[in-house]
């Protein structure tokens, strides 16, 4: 028991306390600087013994406070004990909103009840995130009625306008007749060969054609290039030529920095932001990234915004290891990528080349409309184009490809092991089948030694052997398509406790596709301590 105070004593206590109630009530945050102040008066009154036994139940008590504060601000931030919380866009709840913007989705009444139809590309929603979430597991039922029209689905992960995605539906991918093993990746047999994935990338096949979907690397490392007699250069290298949209080279380093920049200019001509992407791979591995955002103008304007340069540099203080690496420079259709430069002297181009040098077509990006010449090895080449003004004669080594009518692809076959192309009026886009584009001869070089294709569409599949991806296919139920795919939400950037995902849906407009989503289902899980 504490000693009785005395009738004086109690009497200041009394006054003492509601002389000082609008000090509380301004100090009620600082509980600590409170009491000592609390004490330090009370302290020429109480006796000493007094003091001591009121300075150990204040202790008491805001040990007790403070440590309810750290246990509460704890099972919201770590969850010790593990949590999983699902949301649900067909649920009436806050916590995951519609799919936007409205220009871009409509609602719709299918089968008695509502639907989202989506009708361009880039659409998103948001979720709430209490909790630091270890991963996420996205499912969404949807209707796709193109056979060559991708769903990939993502979330925000950078300060700036960028999305960590993933393939949710690839139709040409989803066939039965094909032998199927593994996950992550996925390799697909159009007769089976191997018994393994692990098999099939200690030995892949010399002389079949590989398939490749969102995949970099299909190999263990033993399709490691060496070019002999190699001397890096002194000089820079220039590529001049105007480039729309994604690019992919591949390029070779000895005992060398790696240095490239390129300008990146907006066309404006679709709304949505125009971010530019750059990853480097070693083998299969990202050895470096880097995000452009887009220059906030998102209309479209059809006024071309400044050029702006991109640099990439080798990160680290030495150089990196010899050998070859892939450059992704990831944008959309509404960039211009041109005068690329670099310290390298080999580097090719692989799959599609978007030649917009042109300036009847672009008009303001291109001053003059000249001939561009560039060299490839494909075993077959195709060009295609848009506009009146990509209408002409393209040579091809001795012969002539003769384009002369719109979005309707024109196919040559090579005659030599390296053959130049000379396209005089640009606006076209060249693919080359089994082969690689470079702007010079002395550039040219062979990335790998085997036979890759990236699969873009069902008529790659049609000529490829095998398949790898890291995609997994959808399945059918009641007259929708479901799949999911599971994300590492670490890198996620949360804004106001928020997480933006975005649904890409790559040229839905352009080719008239529509995609119809009926529910989108995301189960959180914050992973157990113990």
């Amino acid at each position: 028991m504490y000693k009785q105070l005395s009738r004086r004593q109690l009497s200041f206590v009394g006054h003492y306390i509601k002389k000082r109630t609008s000090m509380i009530k301004q100090i009620r945050h600082r509980p600590v600087l409170f009491v000592q102040h609390y004490l330090t008066e009370l302290s020429y009154y109480l006796s000493e013994k007094t003091i001591f036994k009121l300075k150990n139940t204040g202790q008491f008590l805001g040990l007790i406070f403070f440590t309810a504060i750290i246990t509460f601000i704890s099972l919201s931030n770590i969850a010790p004990l593990g949590i999983t919380t699902q949301y649900a866009m067909g649920q009436d709840t806050t916590d995951i909103s519609q799919l936007g913007p409205k220009n871009r989705v409509q609602t719709i009444t299918l089968e008695d009840q509502q639907v989202t139809k989506v009708t361009d590309d880039l659409v998103y929603f948001t979720t709430s995130m209490p909790f630091n979430f270890d991963n996420a597991t996205v499912k969404v039922w949807y209707q796709n009625s193109n056979p060559n029209q991708t769903i990939s689905i993502g979330f925000h992960d950078q300060n700036v306008w960028h999305y960590a995605i993933k393939p949710l539906a690839v139709p040409f991918l989803n066939s039965p007749n094909w032998n199927r093993m593994g996950s992550n990746p996925t390799l697909y047999q159009r007769n089976k060969t191997y018994n393994s994935v692990s098999a099939f990338l200690k030995n892949p096949p010399r002389y079949s054609i590989i398939g490749t979907y969102q995949y970099n690397s299909f190999s263990d490392g033993s399709d490691q290039i060496h070019l002999a007699n190699y001397v890096p250069q002194q000089q820079e290298t220039t590529i001049p030529a105007v480039l729309r949209g994604s690019q992919t080279l591949y390029v070779y380093l000895d005992h060398e920095p790696l240095h490239l920049s390129f300008e990146k200019q907006d066309l404006h001509w679709y709304p949505g932001p125009d971010p530019v992407t750059v990853s480097i791979y070693k083998d299969n591995d990202l050895v470096y990234q880097t995000t452009t955002p887009d220059n906030k103008v998102s209309t479209s304007s059809a006024k071309a915004s400044p050029q702006e340069t991109i640099v990439v540099n080798n990160p680290g203080p030495g150089l990196p290891e010899s050998g070859v690496y892939k450059i992704v420079i990831s944008t959309n259709d509404d960039t211009i990528i041109k005068t690329i430069r670099t310290n390298l002297h080999k580097i090719v181009f692989s799959g599609s080349l978007f030649l917009a040098g042109n300036s009847n077509a672009y008009h303001g990006i291109v001053a003059s409309t000249s001939a561009t010449t560039l060299y490839t090895n494909a075993l077959s080449l195709s060009a295609i184009t848009y506009h009146p003004t990509g209408e002409q004669q393209i040579t091809v080594g001795n012969q002539i490809l003769n384009l002369s009518t719109l979005k309707i692809p024109q196919t040559i076959t090579p005659q030599g092991n390296i053959t130049q192309i000379t396209v005089p009026k640009n606006d076209v886009v060249l693919s080359a089948f089994e082969g690689y584009f470079a702007f010079s001869p002395d550039q040219f070089f062979l990335p790998t030694k085997y036979y890759t294709l990236p699969i873009t569409s069902s008529n790659d599949v049609k000529l490829a052997n095998y398949i790898l991806t890291n995609y997994s296919p959808s399945h059918e139920k009641n007259g929708w398509r479901i799949n999911e795919q599971t994300f590492n939400l670490h890198t996620a950037y949360i804004e106001n406790n928020q997480l933006s995902w975005l649904i890409d849906v790559p040229q839905l407009k352009e080719n008239h596709n529509t995609v119809i989503i009926k529910d989108i289902q995301i189960t959180f899980h914050k992973n157990a301590l113990l």
